[in-house]
């Protein structure tokens, strides 16, 4: 049985902090110790971090998850004033992450026995990070990678994110494909070519979202892919 969000059971929750104080805005944690099991297996080993306020903003410097085969690093901070109506607070984000195939099947369970036994038992890696303002957010980093078989990365920014009229941006986005038969088993039998790339832009201008993909293989262009939807007209 896989991880349910739905219907989470946490056993032998262990939680030790020090440090602790609190008044008003100004707080300060740290957390030495938190540790749990849920009932489909995925078992929290260790975990620490510290969580810093004031009246300006407030910030986690460092989070540390780890499991049996698996790490979750975060560091993030936001100014208060990120949260009023000036746009001009600061909110920054970075997020490291090593996922082990243990984890990734209890995330992805009921999958084919044969995507299971194939899937390469390197841990999947994801970087990420963002810095900006609700009135400018930048993508300086978004990477997924699964060695030997794949690399995804992005890049970009969006202006006035949370206005769904006035709000403009655009993303840089690149697959590298490596040896992926181990997704045969999801795809009906199609497999995408090793040495295969895809180059795109995404764009977003207001309701009204674009994108262009060129798909490489050897360094010669196989295919243009180019398309667009109305958010608001749910139209193509």
């Amino acid at each position: 049985k896989g991880l349910d969000p739905n219907h989470l059971l946490l056993t032998r929750i262990h939680f030790a902090a020090d440090s602790l104080y609190y008044a008003g805005n100004d707080i300060q944690a740290q957390l030495k110790e938190l540790t749990l099991q849920e009932q489909s297996g995925l078992k929290l080993v260790q975990t620490s971090g510290q969580l810093l306020s004031n009246d300006q903003a407030i910030s986690i410097p460092r989070l540390r998850l780890t499991t049996g085969n698996s790490t979750v690093e975060l560091s993030a901070s936001m100014d208060w004033a990120a949260a009023e109506a000036r746009q001009t607070g600061a909110i920054r984000a970075r997020l490291l992450a090593e996922i082990g195939k243990e984890d990734m099947m209890t995330l992805l369970a009921g999958q084919p026995e044969t995507f299971v036994r194939q899937y390469p038992a390197e841990p999947l890696q994801l970087k990420a990070g963002i810095d900006g303002n609700l009135g400018r957010l930048q993508l300086t980093q978004l990477s997924l990678t699964l060695p030997s078989a794949f690399r995804a990365t992005a890049t970009g920014s969006i202006e006035l994110p949370l206005d769904s009229l006035r709000r403009k941006g655009e993303m840089s986005l690149a697959l590298e494909c490596g040896q992926l038969q181990f997704l045969q088993a999801l795809t009906g039998g199609v497999l995408l070519p090793e040495g295969l790339a895809l180059h795109g832009k995404a764009s977003i201008d207001g309701p009204q979202t674009q994108a262009h993909v060129q798909v490489m293989q050897a360094e010669q262009e196989r295919m243009v892919l180019d398309a667009g939807y109305h958010l608001q007209r749910e139209a193509y």
